[in-house]
C-alpha cells in the first residue's frame, strides 16, 4: 500500500500532520495561558465570532441608534417640547 504513495505525496502528508501538531501545541498554550494569540490566530477567532454572530456589528449599531434616539427624547421632553405634534395642523 505504501509503495504507492510518491514521494510528494509523503512530503504532503508529513506538512499535514506538522500543521496538526503545531495547531494543538499553539492551542493547548492559549488555553494554558501561557502566550497570547499572534495575528492568525486573532483573525480565526473573529471569523468564528462572526459565524457564530453575523449580525453582531449591526445589532450594536442599532443599539447604540437607539439609545441616543431615547436620549434626545428625554432631553426633548425635559426642555418641555411635547413628542406629538399638535392635532389642528392643516391638511396639505
Amino acid at each position: 500500500m505504501f509503495e504507492r504513495i510518491t514521494p510528494l505525496g509523503w512530503v504532503v502528508i508529513g506538512l499535514v500532520v506538522l500543521f496538526i501538531i503545531l495547531l494543538n501545541l499553539n492551542l493547548v498554550a492559549l488555553v494554558r495561558g501561557q502566550r497570547t494569540p499572534r495575528a492568525p490566530f486573532q483573525f480565526l477567532g473573529k471569523t468564528l465570532h462572526t459565524l457564530r454572530d453575523p449580525y453582531r456589528k449591526n445589532n450594536e449599531e442599532a443599539a447604540e441608534l437607539a439609545r441616543r434616539v431615547a436620549e434626545l427624547r428625554q432631553a426633548g421632553k425635559a426642555e418641555g417640547e411635547g413628542a406629538d405634534p399638535p392635532d389642528n395642523l392643516p391638511q396639505t
